[in-house]
């Protein structure tokens, strides 16, 4: 009879240790804010852009899968509070706001003035772009600060286009000089459209600042955690495999001016 308590007792610890082996090896899922697609950072709905597929590498290097939750940008802070969830994935790095810890940041952002290399155009400050015909996106002229506002002013032509895919038309037809955009959004735009009368050699003018994003977490740990998984993704190269995936141009037809 005790022979068989005994047997009892050690096949419910070792139950007890399998369901507990299982269930510690079972991924942590966290639900993150992102905002709406904006390719090639963000292209569809938890599918592929380059600062999904870093987050999702980076987490899963400590066992941690991620659901994204796509809404715009000036919702997401309620949003946040409101249901709880665990963070949000497009943050400046000097964000002040709700409670939230930050990650190291882990992508950037960069406007640029984009010109056709016919041109000859090779603007080296904002100022310069004074007596040009600008297209912008939509509300740059909040976003690029004072310099930028006055220019908005004084140029014979300015408009801010909420498609930025009729914003590059509209310079590859020359019915406007330059063009004000997001660096990774013009060469995803030019890895995507090689044809017709897309098929012009462009100058590309870095005369706007870089913006650093982090992610911002709940809990610090998991926010720990990231900052860890995106040093390894540099550390070994598939952080600069997935930039590539989605920016490489392959001798296309740009040249950067620094």
């Amino acid at each position: 009879m005790i022979a068989v308590r005994v047997i009892k007792l050690i096949v419910v610890v070792v139950i007890a240790l399998t369901v507990s082996s299982v269930h510690a090896s079972e991924p942590v899922r966290l639900q993150l804010l992102a905002g709406l697609p904006k390719p090639p950072y963000i292209i569809e709905e938890n599918g592929e852009g380059l600062q999904l597929e870093i987050i999702r590498q980076a987490l899963k290097l400590s066992n941690i899968d991620v659901n994204f939750v796509h809404m715009p940008l000036g919702r997401q802070i309620n949003a946040y509070q409101q249901l709880r969830l665990d963070g949000i994935i497009t943050l400046p790095e000097q964000y002040q706001g709700v409670d939230i810890f930050l990650s190291e940041p882990y992508v950037n952002y960069q406007n640029v003035a984009i010109s056709l290399s016919a041109n000859n155009f090779n603007f080296e400050n904002i100022e310069q772009l004074a007596d040009k015909r600008l297209s912008a996106f939509q509300n740059a002229s909040l976003y690029l600060g004072d310099s930028y506002e006055r220019i908005a002013d004084e140029a014979p032509y300015y408009e801010e286009v909420a498609d930025q895919n009729k914003q590059m038309r509209n310079l590859f037809e020359e019915k406007v000089e330059v063009v004000i955009a997001d660096l990774n959004i013009y060469k995803y735009f030019i890895r995507t459209h090689q044809h017709g009368i897309f098929n012009k050699a462009t100058s590309v003018h870095q005369i706007f600042d870089e913006r650093p994003y982090v992610v911002g977490f709940r809990r610090k740990d998991i926010n720990d955690k990231f900052s860890l998984g995106v040093a390894a993704l540099k550390q070994s190269g598939r952080y600069q495999a997935i930039l590539d995936k989605y920016l490489a141009l392959n001798g296309m037809g740009i040249t950067v001016y620094r």
